[in-house]
């Protein structure tokens, strides 16, 4: 299994919020899933642009700039995904 968030790439402006939708990407050839955003760790590279709720993945975007959000599993620290945020 290994984990995808959707708009991999996310716009915002100062103070608006979106909440991140991670999808379960199986071997098997099962279609992906969308997983609840509890079994996650969500953190910023830089809270002066971007923050993220640690269990939510609300994002709210700070200050013009950008930033990389990661999503780690709380079950399985090595499976983990990037989002990029550019703050306007």
């Amino acid at each position: 299994v290994s984990i995808a968030v959707a708009d991999s790439d996310v716009d915002l402006h100062v103070d608006d919020t979106q909440t991140l939708v991670v999808y379960g990407i199986y071997s098997d050839g099962t279609a992906p899933s969308i997983l609840d955003n509890s079994l996650f760790s969500f953190s910023s590279s830089d809270e002066t642009k971007a923050t993220v709720t640690e269990h939510g993945g609300v994002v709210t975007g700070e200050a013009v700039g950008t930033a990389t959000i990661t999503v780690t599993s709380t079950f399985d620290p090595s499976v983990s995904a990037t989002v990029t945020l550019t703050i306007s």
